[in-house]
C-alpha cells in the first residue's frame, strides 16, 4: 500500500525560538545591531541546522516577549569552538519575510549599525560579527553598548567674563508700603489781642482827657486871673481871700 504523503515532499520550516538576555528592545538594538544586515541576521544559537533549512525564527526578551519573528533560509553555519567559548557560533540566516514591527526594528538596528561605523552587510557572517566586536571596543570607544556613550573631547576654551545670570523668580514678594494718612488740623481759633495799658486804665477809672487841638499845653494862670478882675469889675480878690 503506497504512503499517503508523497516521496520527496518539502518538509516544513524548523521552529527556532531564542531567548535573548536583554531586558527591553532598547538595549536589543544597541548590543544586537551587529548581528543584523540589510537582507539577513545572525542567529546565535547551538541548534544548528544545514545550508538550505527553512528557519522559522522568535527572538525574545528576557522577559519572554517575542520582538523579532519571521522566516529565512539558513546561507551559513558556524559551530562551537570548544577551545574559545566567546569564540561566534551559530547560523546565518537569509530573510524571506518578517512581520511588520520586525522590520521597524530591523530598520532600527541598521541605523545603529551606521552609527557605529560598521561596514554595511547583506547577511553577516561570523567574521562581521568578531570585527564587529572587535572595533565596537577599540574604534568607537564604546564600553558599555547598552547605553552607547561614546566619549568626546571636551575643547577648551579660555575663560571669559563671568555671565550674568537672570535673578531668581522665586522668593519673597515685595509688599508696598503705604504711608498713614492723616487728617489736617481744624484751624485755631483767632486769639483775642492783649489789651495795652491805657485801655485797661480807661476800663477801669473811666476815659481819660485827651488833648484838645489848637489849645497850648503852657497856660499863665496869673495872666488870665487880671484879665478875668478887669472884665468882672468887681472884688475878685475879695471873693478868692474870703
Amino acid at each position: 500500500m503506497a504512503s499517503d504523503e508523497p516521496s520527496g515532499a518539502r518538509p516544513g520550516p524548523v521552529v527556532l525560538r531564542i531567548k535573548l538576555r536583554y531586558e527591553d528592545v532598547d538595549t536589543m538594538v544597541h548590543r544586537f545591531a551587529p548581528n543584523v544586515g540589510k537582507t539577513g541576521l545572525f542567529l546565535p544559537t547551538k541548534s544548528l541546522q544545514p545550508v538550505g533549512t527553512e528557519i522559522k525564527f522568535e527572538l525574545r526578551l528576557a522577559n519572554d516577549k517575542p520582538v523579532l519573528v519571521g522566516l529565512g533560509r539558513v546561507k551559513a553555519v558556524r559551530e562551537p569552538d570548544p577551545a574559545n567559548s566567546r569564540a561566534t557560533f551559530g547560523l546565518a540566516i537569509e530573510l524571506m519575510r518578517v512581520t511588520r514591527e520586525s522590520r521597524d526594528l530591523i530598520l532600527r538596528m541598521l541605523e545603529r549599525r551606521r552609527q557605529m561605523g560598521l561596514v554595511e552587510t547583506s547577511v553577516p557572517m561570523p567574521a562581521d560579527i568578531e570585527a564587529a566586536r572587535r572595533s565596537d571596543f577599540v574604534d568607537t570607544g564604546i564600553r558599555d553598548v547598552a547605553s552607547g556613550a561614546v566619549p568626546a573631547a571636551v575643547p577648551q576654551t579660555e575663560s571669559s567674563a563671568p555671565v550674568l545670570t537672570a535673578p531668581r523668580q522665586s522668593g519673597p514678594i515685595a509688599v508696598a508700603r503705604t504711608a498713614p494718612v492723616v487728617q489736617p488740623l481744624a484751624p485755631e481759633a483767632p486769639r483775642r489781642r492783649r489789651p495795652g495799658l491805657a485801655e485797661l486804665i480807661e476800663s477801669a477809672s473811666g476815659p481819660i482827657a485827651t488833648a484838645q487841638a489848637g489849645v497850648d499845653d503852657e497856660v499863665d494862670v496869673g495872666a488870665i486871673l487880671a484879665r478875668a478882675r478887669v472884665l468882672a469889675g468887681s472884688d475878685l480878690d475879695g471873693e478868692l481871700a474870703a
